[in-house]
């Protein structure tokens, strides 16, 4: 039932584990010295905030790609880690799908009003 995911190599306590598909440079173990203390990780979680407003000003693409590096580590469902990322790079583009979304939206309230309302995108359009 391996699914390839190398946590068995990571956290072996006497380094003793090996995997046959994954080199073990791709299983770092976990360090003491990192690890996050019950208090700290719930601050950590109470303290995040979602961004709703953003800067005008681009994103150099080294850190959009250091940030999907780190992402792609996060726990999955069976750890199948199936995140597809689409980055946009110019502000036309993203108003262009925000159109898109929004006449999909309009379309869902107009042909199948109980999923629209369930998903409460009458409010969604209205903003």
């Amino acid at each position: 039932m391996c699914i390839r995911c190398g946590h068995c190599v990571g956290v072996c306590p006497t380094g003793s584990l090996a995997h046959r598909e994954i080199p073990v440079e791709q299983c770092p173990p976990v360090r003491a010295d990192l690890r996050l203390s019950a208090e700290q990780c719930a601050h950590f979680l109470r303290s995040r905030r979602s961004i709703r407003a953003y800067k005008d000003k681009p994103v150099p693409r080294e850190a959009i790609a250091n940030l999907i590096e780190m992402a792609r580590y996060a726990p999955s469902g069976y750890n199948s880690q199936r995140v597809k990322w689409l980055v946009l790079g110019k502000k036309e583009a993203l108003d262009e799908l925000a159109r898109l979304v929004a006449e999909w939206m309009k379309w869902m309230i107009e042909n199948m009003s109980d999923v629209a309302s369930f998903l409460h995108l009458d409010i969604a359009v209205k903003r």
